[in-house]
């Protein structure tokens, strides 16, 4: 159910931001990359998902969402 409320939260803001015409990319720690990206692959296909550390200095991005404790907690 968590698992689940992650992905359907992240899919609303992924859906939110290509319809603005914008090309999301879901950013999280190193340690939770491959699972996140084994969660939403099914679902959301071919949507880039990087840890912090991948991201160099010279990149701008913009936070158009966050995954927080109101979809954490039950």
């Amino acid at each position: 159910p968590t698992a689940q409320k992650i992905a359907n939260s992240l899919k609303e803001i992924v859906n939110k931001t290509e319809k603005e015409g914008k090309n999301p990319v879901i950013v999280t720690q190193a340690v939770a990359r491959r699972s996140l990206y084994q969660l939403l692959e099914k679902q959301m296909g071919a949507i880039p998902i990087l840890s912090f550390g991948e991201i160099t200095n010279d990149i701008e991005l913009k936070a158009v969402g966050i995954v927080g404790q109101e979809v954490l907690l039950p």
